[in-house]
């Protein structure tokens, strides 16, 4: 029976394990299906909700260690989502426009945004810091050839 216990909590393990890990390609992915989600965005919430998942995927996608060329393409992308939305905003009717100014003065929803921005601001310190980190002590090696 412990064996059995010992066995389904290592299994378990591996799961959370496993969905954990961030791959930027899924982020890359993810970021042409949120470009088409923002294009039929019709309304305040729907807004919120792919803006809610932008943020998501960018978390993602910097905490999984991208490569140069990756990271490029990321932003490629959100610049192609941030132009889609922009444009599904402005065709928003005045009832839209109207709720999405309350849905920004919102207490919760705004301070859901400013966690996800700052979320979104730590990964890509982060990722900028070991790149940095690494290209640093990558110089000192060549010196070190000297």
């Amino acid at each position: 029976m412990k064996k059995l216990a010992l066995g389904i909590c290592t299994l378990i393990a591996c799961f959370v394990f496993a969905s954990c890990s961030h791959d930027p390609s899924d982020a890359l992915d993810k970021m042409k299906d949120l470009k088409k989600k923002a294009e039929k965005v019709k309304t305040a919430d729907d807004l919120v909700d792919v803006t809610v998942d932008f943020y998501e995927a960018a978390i993602d996608f910097y905490k999984g260690n991208p490569s140069k060329s990756q990271v490029e393409k990321f932003d490629e992308r959100t610049s192609e989502f941030y132009q889609a939305l922009y444009k599904a905003q402005g065709d928003f009717k005045k009832s839209e426009k109207n709720k999405l100014k309350k849905l920004k003065k919102d207490k919760s929803t705004h301070y859901k945004m400013i966690k996800l921005q700052r979320e979104l601001e730590d990964a890509e310190w982060d990722y900028n810091y070991e790149k940095n980190k690494k290209d640093k002590d990558d110089d000192d090696d060549d010196d070190d050839d000297e």
